[in-house]
C-alpha cells in the first residue's frame, strides 16, 4: 500500500488513534470512505485492493447493521490493525 498518498498517511493516523482509544470506529470508517473514492489510490491496484480489504474488515469489525452473523470480535480487529500499520511501507 503506497503510504506517500496523503490519503494513506491520514487514514494510517486514524488508525493509530482508534489504537489508543482516542476516536472509534466510526472515525476510521470515514477515512476508509476516503481513500475509496481518491482518484490517487484508485489508480494504484496494490493500494486499491488493500483498501477494499480495509473496508471488508472493518466492516466486519463495526457489523453497524447486525447483518454479519459472526462479527469480528475487537480484539482480532484491534490485531489485524497493528499488523496493518507494522506492514505499511513506501512504495512508490
Amino acid at each position: 500500500m503506497r503510504t506517500d498518498l496523503p490519503e494513506i498517511r491520514e487514514l494510517l493516523d486514524a488508525a493509530r488513534s482508534y489504537l489508543a482509544g482516542s476516536v472509534g470506529l466510526t472515525w476510521l470508517h470515514g477515512y476508509i470512505g476516503q481513500c475509496e473514492f481518491s482518484p490517487a489510490v484508485q489508480s494504484d491496484e496494490v493500494t486499491r485492493v488493500a483498501i477494499l480489504e480495509w473496508r471488508q474488515v472493518l466492516d466486519s469489525a463495526w457489523n453497524e447493521w447486525g447483518i454479519n452473523p459472526n462479527p469480528l470480535p475487537e480484539a482480532e480487529f484491534r490485531r489485524w490493525l497493528r499488523e496493518q500499520l507494522a506492514a505499511a511501507t513506501d512504495t512508490p
